[in-house]
């Protein structure tokens, strides 16, 4: 026969509560056939379906939920599980039923995985009860057996290493979905799966990672790839990341030209000649002074003139007026002086002639000769000055020595590349502002898509990760990992043991608070149970050690413990 599922036979009409004794193995008042749905229990041990005691039906008061199962202890008689005639119901137990338990605050789900495959295996030890529809089955065949003993199966997940996969009762977490774990996988579609506590998979792709890149010193480009094949252009780098090329050697400095020989003087012009000089006035009342004779072409130096004769004195006449200047001869030769006219008496002093106006330049003219002393006349107007000589042509300025050639210019160093320390094979490279480093704590193999983070201590954001690996081979207390209580107060510690003479070991977390103040801590120890054997012997604790949290194994006995920690402060 085949598992086909059908709505149970309708029983008694009830009209008031409706119960059984303590002893039944049928149910009270649950889901469907008042078996299954959801009830509460205390304690774990509730989920137990025990088998101890007699042959025959098994009904033991400790059973809060069991299963009508008949025991045979004669080998030629087999055991028989009763499953209702839904197929999927027997006692007090339904697939898919809801048990609250009190001591760990969960909900767990009966399940039997692959139960319809099972049921049908099954069938050849298998009898179907014509009047109830109910199911029989017998443990007399493999088929048979692995039933029977799939209703017999109690384990829990999470209770002595039972993972979800293989528990009878599952926690049950309904829409409460959370990530229990995940793998991250770079390769060319950038896969993240994410575990759940539903045993569901979500596969996230996309993400990505450097796996290598070129420097284009021509375009002063970076190109990054990444493992999706793509590629990243970083471009305006500057050459300053490049080392500074030797400096070019001086060159030899230019010998000094030799100083141009000196332009020969220009020739004088020759001096002009004396243009003659003005005749006194007669002396006597001082008239006028006679006007100036005009000045010679100022030519080659005359001989000075025989001075004038002296003009007869007179009485002083008041004084005439200055004759104007007499203008300027060209200097020429001087002029003979003209002879002095005789002394006259002095007249009263005449008024000063007027200025005479400046002859041209040009030669003086040869000196008139000199009246008699008079009357002095008023002032003659001066001759004009005599044109001054040319001027000698400037030497010619001596030729200017070569200058020294240039030394060459130092080679200038390559441009823009990254100056890098470090030689670790697969190294991620930083980048410091001036040149890089090849990280030897984070590497990158792109053949086995391989990201490897080393160290004890990482930070991400806010939260802080340390680990320990502790070997402890005496009695008494250990400190496992001391940590400043300034870094946060939340702390959690991940850990495992191991004692390496019964082989005994378990894993949990310590789950430690520290007040504001940093002076009082608490903490609980919750982990799984013991494999192998006993690891009663290590316990755990957090104590206030000055300005440090103390995470503490306290050991009571001498054996070798190896423990292992991480810690996270999430605050």
């Amino acid at each position: 026969m085949s598992f086909s599922y059908k709505n149970p036979k309708v029983g008694t009409t009830l009209t008031s509560p409706d119960v059984v004794t303590r002893l039944s193995v049928v149910g009270t008042n649950f889901s469907v056939l008042s078996s299954g749905g959801y009830m509460e229990v205390w304690s774990l041990d509730d989920l137990n379906f025990q088998t101890f005691g007699g042959s025959g039906t098994i009904q033991n008061s400790g059973n809060t939920i069991p299963i009508n199962y008949s025991k045979s202890n004669l080998g030629f008689i087999p055991s028989k599980v009763t499953i209702e005639d839904d197929g999927i119901t027997s006692g007090r137990r339904r697939l898919g039923m809801l048990v609250y338990v009190h001591e760990t605050d969960q909900v767990y789900q009966y399940v039997i995985s692959n139960y319809e495959n099972l049921f049908n295996s099954a069938s050849g030890a298998t009898e179907e009860n014509v009047d109830t529809g109910k199911y029989i089955v017998s443990d007399n065949t493999t088929e048979g057996l692995a039933l029977v003993n799939a209703w017999l199966d109690s384990s829990i997940e999470g209770v002595s290493g039972v993972t979800r996969n293989n528990a009878r009762w599952r926690v049950f977490w309904g829409t409460d979905w959370q990530v229990t774990g995940g793998t991250i996988d770079y390769n060319s579609t950038g896969d993240l799966s994410l575990n759940s506590n539903s045993g569901n998979t979500v596969t996230i792709s996309g993400l990505t990672t450097i796996t290598g890149g070129t420097y284009l010193s021509g375009t002063s480009t970076l190109e990054l790839y990444n493992n999706l094949g793509d590629t990243v252009s970083i471009t305006g780098f500057t050459g300053g990341g490049g080392a500074s090329g030797s400096s070019g050697s001086s060159g030899t400095s230019g010998s000094s030209g030799s100083s141009g020989s000196s332009g020969s003087s220009g020739t004088s012009g020759s001096s002009g000649s004396s243009g003659t000089s003005g005749s006194s006035g007669s002396s006597g009342t001082s008239g006028s002074s006679g006007s100036s004779g005009s000045s010679g072409t100022s030519g080659s130096s005359g001989s000075s003139g025989s001075s004038g004769s002296s003009g007869t004195s007179g009485s002083s006449g008041t004084s005439g007026s200055s004759g104007s200047s007499g203008t300027s001869g060209s200097s020429g030769s001087s002029g003979s002086s003209g002879t002095s006219g005789s002394s006259g008496s002095s007249g009263t002093s005449g008024s000063s002639g007027s200025s005479g106006t400046s002859g041209s330049s040009g030669t003086s003219g040869s000196s008139g000769t000199s009246g008699a002393t008079g009357p002095t006349g008023p002032a003659g107007s001066s001759g004009s000055s005599g044109t001054s000589g040319s001027s000698g042509t400037s030497g010619s300025s001596g030729t200017s020595g070569s200058s020294g050639t240039s030394g060459s210019s130092g080679t200038s160093g390559t441009s823009g590349t990254l100056d890098l320390t470090g030689n670790t094979i697969d190294g991620i490279i930083t980048y410091n502002g001036s040149g890089g480093s090849v990280e030897s704590n984070i590497t990158f193999d792109g053949d086995t898509d391989t990201l490897v983070i080393s160290g004890n201590t990482i930070t991400y954001g806010n939260e802080y990760n340390q680990s320990a690996d502790v070997t402890i081979t005496t009695n008494g207390n250990h400190n496992i990992l001391t940590i400043p209580s300034s870094s946060g107060s939340s702390f959690h510690y991940n850990y495992f043991v191991e004692e390496q003479t019964t082989k005994g070991f378990r894993t949990g977390t310590v789950m430690a608070a520290i007040n504001l103040d940093k002076d009082e801590t608490v903490y609980t120890d919750i982990s799984t149970n013991d494999g192998t054997n006993t690891t009663q012997d290590i316990e755990f604790s957090t104590v206030i050690s000055g300005n440090n949290l103390v995470l503490r194994a306290t050991t009571s006995n001498s054996t070798t413990w190896v423990v292992k920690v991480s810690v996270e402060i999430v605050f």
